[in-house]
């Protein structure tokens, strides 16, 4: 609800998407979104397993399309540049990625939503900046 206390980088980057799908792409939330992102991702960073998404492809399906939209055109390549080549490398024989995730402490957590998932959430990312998908259109 709208008194719900939770929140994360993924659930923002969602609310990014939505506005930005319905033609906010500025102001004041927006910038403060971005910013919250910007101190989770930086926090992520320097403590991976203290701050680890709780929902990787979520986040990675959602925070693509928010990055992709970032008035500061560098921001999206300097993020998902890393990101798509640590996929493109762990990426299966069959095409395929199996759904791995890290909780709380660095404790892997295998096939909680299945490889299907994993597997569409990633190539979703990786399609992104081709544009094919209205969606992904600037």
């Amino acid at each position: 609800g709208l008194n719900d206390p939770r929140e994360s980088v993924e659930l923002t980057a969602a609310a990014l998407t939505a506005l930005q799908a319905a033609g906010v792409y500025r102001g004041n939330e927006i910038d403060a979104a971005y910013d919250y992102v910007a101190r989770k991702l930086t926090l992520r960073a320097d403590e991976p397993e203290e701050h680890a998404a709780g929902f990787p492809y979520y986040e990675r399906f959602y925070l693509s399309q928010a990055m992709w939209q970032h008035p500061d055109r560098a921001r999206y390549p300097r993020w998902a540049g890393p990101i798509a080549r640590q996929l493109i490398a762990s990426q299966g024989t069959s095409g395929s990625w199996e759904d791995v995730r890290y909780g709380k402490g660095g404790v892997r957590v295998l096939n909680r939503y299945g490889a299907g998932y994993a597997t569409s959430c990633n190539v979703l990312f990786l399609a992104l900046p081709d544009g094919f998908l209205p969606l992904y259109q600037r």
